[in-house]
């Protein structure tokens, strides 16, 4: 290429003159946007570097927002599983504590009716000493038949559970103390949402028979105390004909649970209550406790509605089985542990 200023011959690509240094070809377009797009591409990559980390701080809040708004139900978790541990280590507990008493729970194998329904005492103004001691004179009248507890307390732990919440000296409920007076009634029947037994209003409990035949108690109202028992039943409007099952004395001797036994029975409406916890479904149990109630006067709770009953009508021989067990059984069709039968004979 000649330089068009002194005429020297220069290469065909000389950028300028190799004599004068005349500038023969300028830089292309294209290779100075290269040359100067390269910065910017190195300020793009390190921009990506930074987007990286913005990402990872967002996924970091993000986490630890679900981590505090799930927090709660992450402790309510743990807490649900420490309680339904611990209710299983008591429920293990409690099973083992059965299991010991039934294998020291050797009722007397003859027989005796001399069982008798004792009137109410007043047990108002005692003391937990006097209670006491007068609870267990009503239960050594019977000791031959060993169904209670040797060396029976009624506040020892394994009892505290129905006469811990007595208060001392204060009155009673006139038809809660006829539970405390005759322990070997242990089933006692009273109409829906009472406490006073039934056999408590008969005119003459002297004529109520208590008979005791290896491992089975069986109590009979015959004619006219039938028929003032069948009164009683149907004189409230409210629930004509409904039983309340109160199994109190029945815990205290160690047999928790209790059903009745269909084949059985006799006069009972097995359709009335379907629930599967009723006490005609299922090895039913209740904590039924004395304490002051509303009238602040020691009294018999609760009113639990599993454990009521109806009859199929008035005036009819009537018999109730109730199977009793001190472990709660597999299958309520299994042998019972001791047996206490009710029957009314008009």
């Amino acid at each position: 290429m000649k330089c068009p200023k002194c005429g020297y011959e220069n290469k065909d690509d000389a950028l300028y003159c190799g004599l004068c240094y005349e500038v023969l070809q300028k830089i292309q377009p294209t290779e100075v946007c290269h040359t100067e797009l390269q910065p910017v591409e190195e300020i793009k990559v390190v921009s990506k570097k930074s987007n990286k980390w913005k990402i990872v701080l967002i996924l970091s809040i993000v986490l630890v927002f679900l981590l505090l708004t799930q927090l709660a139900n992450i402790v309510e978790f743990a807490t649900t599983y420490r309680i339904r541990k611990r209710q299983a280590k008591q429920l293990e507990e409690i099973r083992l504590c059965e299991k010991a008493r039934l294998e020291k729970f050797k009722p007397y194998s003859g027989e005796t009716d001399a069982i008798k329904v004792k009137p109410v005492s007043d047990l108002g103004g005692l003391t937990h000493d006097a209670f006491a001691k007068f609870r267990k004179g009503k239960v050594q009248e019977y000791s031959f038949l060993n169904i209670f507890p040797e060396n029976y307390e009624p506040f020892d732990t394994s009892h505290s559970c129905i006469y811990g919440e007595i208060a001392p000296i204060v009155n009673w409920i006139e038809g809660a103390q006829f539970y405390i007076c005759n322990p070997y009634l242990l089933i006692i029947l009273s109409c829906a949402n009472h406490v006073t037994p039934i056999a408590f209003y008969c005119k003459n409990k002297g004529k109520i028979k208590v008979k005791y035949c290896n491992r089975k108690i069986e109590e009979t109202y015959n004619g006219q105390e039938a028929l003032n028992w069948f009164d009683i039943v149907y004189s409230y409007g409210s629930y004509p004909g409904v039983l309340r099952v109160w199994m109190v004395n029945a815990k205290d001797t160690g047999l928790m649970y209790v059903c009745i036994d269909k084949e059985k029975t006799v006069n009972i409406d097995f359709a009335w209550n379907s629930s599967a916890n009723n006490i005609i479904n299922s090895a039913y149990t209740c904590r039924e406790y004395f304490h002051v109630g509303k009238y602040n006067q020691n009294n018999l709770s609760p009113a639990n509605t599993n454990g009521r009953i109806k009859l199929l009508g008035k005036n009819r021989y009537t018999c109730i089985y109730f199977k009793l067990w001190m472990v709660k059984p597999d299958d309520i069709n299994q042998k019972e542990d001791f047996t206490y039968i009710i029957k009314i004979i008009p």
